[in-house]
C-alpha cells in the first residue's frame, strides 16, 4: 500500500519514444566548429504565432516550445488556455519562462536586427504608396475613358432627338391650326381660361425642378471639398497644341497624372497621334510666377497639386499650368 501510495505522488510525463530512448550529447569545450543548416536555424528561432524572429522569449514549462513575450501573453489572454503549437494545457502565465540563452543566440546572430526592422519598414511603406498612386492613375484613366463613352452616346441621343422634334414640331403645327379653327366657333373666356390653368400648372412644376436641384447642387458642393479647379493651357513655346482644358481633381494628384490626362484627353479628341512605344509621361508642366517678365518653372512629376498650389499659387482663382508636347 506504501509503494502504491508513493508511486501515485509521482509525477507522470508523457514522453515519445525518441525522448524515452534518446542519449544526452557531451558538451562541446574546444574550438570545434559544427555546420548548421540555415534553415532549420531559422525554424528553431521563429515565433509560431507571429512568424518573426523571437523577441523576449518565452518557453513553456510542459512542452518546451518557445514564443515571443507578447504573443504567447496574448494568446493565453485571447484564446483557449493551451500551448498553440501542441495544444498542451497552459494554466497561466506561470506556466512561462525567460529564456535568456535563446535571446543571446539571436543577438548574436543577429546583430543588426533593429536596422534591418527600420529598413523593412521604410521599405513596405514606399511599396504602399507607389501602389496607391498607381490605382489612383488607374482610376483616373477608366474614368477619362467612361466619360468620352458617355459623351458619345450623349451626342448620338441629342441627334435623334433633334430628328424627332423637328418631326414633331410639324405634327403640332398642323393640331395647332385646327386648334385654331375650332376655337373660333366657341366662346372666347372659355379657351384661354383653360390655357392659363395650364399654363400656371407648368410654372409651378418648372420651379419646383429648379428649387429641387439647387438643393442637389448645393449638397453636391458640400461634399466636394477636397477638389482642385485646374486650366491647363499650352505653354508659350508649345507650337502643335491650342486647346485649353479645364477639370476638376483630388488634390492629392501629381503633376505625372496630369501628364497622362493630357494625353488620353488629345488622343480622344483627335489632335494626337497614337505612338508605338510613347514615353510613360510625355508633357512637361509648368507654373508661372507672377513676375512682369511672366517666367515660368518646370515642376517635378511627382509632386502633388495641393503642394504645388501652396507654393507657387496665391490667387483667388483656379490653378493655371502650362504643358509642352515632348514629342513635338
Amino acid at each position: 500500500m506504501a509503494t502504491d501510495s508513493a508511486q501515485s505522488n509521482v509525477k507522470s510525463w508523457e514522453l515519445t519514444l525518441y525522448e524515452q530512448h534518446r542519449q544526452p550529447h557531451e558538451p562541446i569545450t574546444d574550438n570545434t566548429e559544427i555546420a548548421v543548416n540555415p534553415k532549420e536555424l531559422l525554424s528553431e528561432l521563429t515565433c509560431p504565432i507571429c512568424l518573426d524572429i523571437l523577441t523576449n522569449t518565452m518557453t513553456t514549462k510542459e512542452c518546451l516550445h518557445r514564443f515571443c513575450n507578447e504573443c504567447i501573453n496574448t494568446a493565453l489572454r485571447n484564446a483557449n488556455k493551451e500551448c498553440p503549437t501542441c495544444r498542451k494545457k497552459l494554466v497561466s502565465k506561470r506556466s512561462l519562462r525567460p529564456d535568456p540563452n535563446t535571446d543571446a543566440l539571436i543577438a548574436k546572430l543577429f546583430p543588426n536586427r533593429d536596422e534591418y526592422q527600420a529598413h523593412e519598414e521604410r521599405i513596405l511603406e514606399k511599396i504602399s504608396k507607389q501602389r496607391t498612386q498607381s490605382a489612383l492613375a488607374e482610376s483616373i484613366e477608366e474614368g477619362l475613358r467612361f466619360q468620352a463613352q458617355n459623351r458619345q452616346s450623349r451626342s448620338r441621343k441629342s441627334t435623334s432627338s433633334k430628328e424627332n422634334s423637328v418631326d414633331g414640331n410639324d405634327g403640332n403645327n398642323n393640331d395647332d391650326d385646327e386648334d385654331a379653327h375650332s376655337n373660333a366657333s366657341l366662346p372666347g373666356p372659355s379657351a384661354p381660361g383653360r390655357r392659363k390653368r395650364s399654363f400656371t400648372s407648368d410654372d409651378s412644376d418648372a420651379d419646383s425642378l429648379a428649387s429641387a436641384s439647387t438643393t442637389q447642387g448645393s449638397l453636391i458642393t458640400n461634399q466636394i471639398s477636397d477638389d482642385l479647379e485646374i486650366i491647363l493651357k499650352p505653354h508659350p513655346k508649345e507650337k502643335h497644341h491650342t486647346s485649353v482644358k479645364y477639370l476638376k481633381t483630388a488634390a492629392v494628384a501629381t503633376i505625372n497624372h496630369l501628364s497622362k490626362y493630357l494625353v488620353i484627353r488629345l488622343l480622344v479628341d483627335g489632335k494626337r497621334e497614337q505612338i508605338k512605344q510613347p514615353p510613360e509621361y510625355p508633357f512637361k508642366v509648368y507654373v508661372s510666377q507672377s513676375t512682369p517678365t511672366q517666367s515660368f518653372i518646370e515642376l517635378d512629376g511627382n509632386t502633388p497639386l495641393e503642394q504645388v498650389q501652396e507654393r507657387y499659387w496665391k490667387f483667388n482663382k483656379p490653378l493655371t499650368l502650362y504643358y509642352i508636347d515632348e514629342e513635338s
